[in-house]
């Protein structure tokens, strides 16, 4: 099961660095890898706001600039990559 999740990490990583890349370099921009933030407001602009507006409200609405918005910056592609390494990395070993 570990290996299965670590591949489909792995996959996906690679296909969003290669979405990156095929809208940037392919275009003949620099190459840029897309955030956290930007993915989710691609794919669902409602739930990104609704995100938003939840943190923004809670009574830890402190959190949202410091830790929020540092993890909604981070490169999706290269997270999801260090994800499934951590995964690889922490799984139980033969003797």
């Amino acid at each position: 099961m570990r290996f299965t999740l670590i591949a489909l990490l792995t996959a996906a990583a690679l296909w969003r660095a290669w979405l990156d890349w095929r809208e940037t370099i392919g275009e003949g921009y620099a190459y840029r890898l897309t955030s956290f933030g930007a993915a989710l407001e691609d794919a669902a602009p409602d739930r990104a706001q609704a995100l938003e507006a939840g943190l923004r409200g809670t009574g830890a609405s402190w959190l949202w600039d410091p830790v929020a918005t540092t993890v909604l910056a981070l490169p999706f592609s290269v997270t999801l990559l260090a994800v499934a390494g951590l995964l690889w990395i922490t799984r139980r070993r033969g003797r």
